[in-house]
């Protein structure tokens, strides 16, 4: 992503996003585009959208609830199957939704990768912390994002709404 000023990202030889690398990093068209760009990858969740208290919220399938900043027109509607992304660098650690116990803490000097098990994601969550807040492994943690750090795919198709 440093030494180009525009990216094609490719899945099986078809097209599915074109631009600068802070575009595709940022506005992933696609959540295949999501899942490649960026290092640690952005971390997936299955859940279904729901208004909650006035606000848009997504349910995970744990029953905890993710805020986020509703998507336009009928991609917002409640009961809509998604998948939530959110890249490490988003998540904070405190009390949220997003909950698990410490697997792997990779202290890269000032800060470190947390890496916990959570029953609502597709796959381990990955999220950057400073390295005087790290937890010992084994302990529980818990995790949220700003919602309009929250990324929203359709499920069946991948498209960002």
């Amino acid at each position: 992503m440093t030494l180009a000023d525009r990216i094609v990202a490719l899945d099986c030889g078809r097209i599915e996003q074109v631009g600068r690398p802070q575009e595709l990093y940022r506005q992933p068209a696609k959540i295949f585009v999501a899942g490649v760009i960026g290092s640690p990858a952005m971390t997936f969740f299955d859940a279904r959208l729901d208004t909650r208290d006035g606000r848009k919220v997504g349910v995970l399938k744990t029953g905890e609830t993710v805020p986020i900043s509703a998507p336009p027109n009928k991609a917002g509607e409640d009961g809509r199957d998604v998948v939530l992304g959110i890249r490490p660098e988003d998540l904070a650690l405190g009390e949220g939704p997003i909950r698990g116990s410490v697997q792997l803490a990779e202290v890269t000097g000032a800060q470190a990768l947390l890496t916990f098990e959570c029953t609502a994601a597709r796959q381990p969550v990955v999220l950057l912390v400073e390295t005087d807040t790290n937890p010992d492994i084994g302990a529980p943690v818990s995790a949220c994002a700003p919602p309009e750090r929250v990324h929203i795919f359709d499920r069946q198709t991948g498209d960002r709404p």
